[in-house]
């Protein structure tokens, strides 16, 4: 009986560890390794850099009202959708949880809006509270920016900026971008 232990224990632990992989990012869909996804009140939308779009990230300091910006865009061609999620900081960007609450709407997360192929468009309320976590950050041009976001109290508007609908939500939103 101790001689069928000693082999099956080291098994057992063998396979929890196999079990046990660190999650990773899927790869997209599309052949190419930036994206940007998320859902809308449950609904998936993926933008990536195929043929079709165009992806894009730059990290700049020259801001007057913040010394340290980051700026990740995302324009889809044919069905005329983009997506912009802005970081500001009076501090150098790291790989943290920056933050949008009431209390200090616009102080970290600057913007963050998609636009439908419809023209329309989801942007935060004033009290809109969300995050956007930064998982991963190369400053130099060809290093990639990694990470999570989520948002609360999205404003759904036409062309025209009317108010169609509020109160939707941004989930599961992750990202992998290029700097440029």
């Amino acid at each position: 009986m101790l001689l069928k232990m000693k082999y099956l224990l080291p098994g057992l632990l063998f396979l929890l560890l196999l079990g046990c992989k660190k999650e990773q990012t899927p790869p997209p869909q599309t052949g190419t390794d930036e994206y940007v996804e998320f859902k809308i009140d449950n609904t998936l939308t993926r933008m990536d850099g195929s043929k079709e779009q165009v992806v894009s990230a730059v990290v700049f300091n020259d801001s007057p009202n913040f010394l340290y910006q980051l700026v990740i865009s995302v324009n889809a061609t044919p069905n005329v959708r983009s997506f912009t999620l802005q970081v500001g900081s009076g501090q150098p960007l790291e790989a943290k949880n920056y933050v949008r609450s009431l209390a200090n709407p616009g102080t970290e997360i600057r913007q963050v809006v998609f636009v439908t192929s419809q023209l329309n468009t989801y942007a935060p309320a004033f009290d809109t509270p969300g995050n956007i976590q930064l998982t991963r950050l190369e400053r130099q041009a060809g290093g990639y920016i990694e990470g999570t976001f989520a948002f609360a109290k999205m404003d759904h508007r036409d062309k025209n900026a009317n108010l169609l609908s509020s109160n939707h939500v941004f989930t599961d939103g992750k990202f992998r971008v290029k700097i440029k």
